[in-house]
């Protein structure tokens, strides 16, 4: 099949959006079929830690970049928005010239061309669209969710990564959502694959508990405020301390 996956999000900006049509557009090329990864110019490259974050190698499929990614700041985080004006059209002759089978797109709701998109998906062709996020009730998604809501209605499928997702799409999107979690790239996080060197530590790998750690931080906080709150039963006492200690052999205060 000839696919091409619509998104704001991709290298050289980092993020989660960005692995997950990374990895999807590989596997289904060395499935055999043909992909093309559509996303827009970013205004500004993102500062990034490691400036080879990811290998320029050919995976096999191929990225076309329309408008221009702009930068802004939503939902407590980095957002990216492709623009301008007459991405339609550009995309319906993209599309076109492709011969889609399939048109996947992500993030639909960001206002950019991932939203506007299914209006330029051929008739034959099948639409499906992924959601990411988790996000809060606000004025703009009142205003503008049944456009929205019209043109999202002439995909084919909705899918989200999580149920969390659901409850903040169905009052604005009430779609028959299919849950598919996000995937894990296990030959790039293996135990064969080979360390890095500036994370080797007098000869012996480093393991970095970055998740476990957050994850750590985030409940011992919460059952302190709650025990502040309330008198905490035996058990919730108990598996307190199990998480302290935990932590303390982490070096998490």
């Amino acid at each position: 099949m000839r696919i091409a996956i619509v998104t704001d999000y991709y290298y050289p900006m980092l993020g989660g959006i960005t692995e997950h049509v990374h990895g999807q557009a590989r596997e289904l090329a060395r499935r055999g079929h043909e992909v093309t990864v559509v996303t827009g110019h970013l205004l500004r490259t993102p500062p990034i830690a490691d400036p080879d974050a990811r290998p320029h190698v050919d995976e096999g499929f191929d990225v076309v970049r329309l408008g221009v990614g702009v930068p802004l700041y939503g939902n407590a985080s980095q957002t990216i928005h492709t623009v301008p004006a007459g991405l339609v059209l550009q995309l319906r002759r993209l599309f076109k010239r492709l011969d889609v089978d399939v048109v996947h797109l992500h993030a639909p709701y960001n206002p950019s061309m991932c939203a506007i998109a299914p209006l330029a998906i051929p008739d034959r062709a099948v639409g499906v669209a992924t959601y990411h996020s988790v996000f809060a009730p606000g004025v703009l998604l009142d205003v503008f969710a049944p456009i929205l809501r019209r043109w999202l209605g002439r995909l084919d499928a909705h899918v989200v990564v999580s149920e969390a997702c659901i409850g903040s799409l169905a009052p604005y999107f009430p779609f028959d959502y299919r849950i598919i979690p996000n995937g894990i790239d296990d030959r790039h996080f293996s135990p064969d694959a080979e360390p890095l060197p500036e994370l080797r530590e007098g000869g012996k790998p480093l393991i970095l508990f970055l998740v476990l750690c957050m994850y750590l931080l985030e409940r011992l906080e919460h059952r302190r405020q709650s025990i502040a709150r309330i008198e905490a039963p035996e058990e919730e006492d108990q598996r307190l301390a199990a998480l302290a200690q935990l932590g303390q052999r982490l070096g998490i205060r």
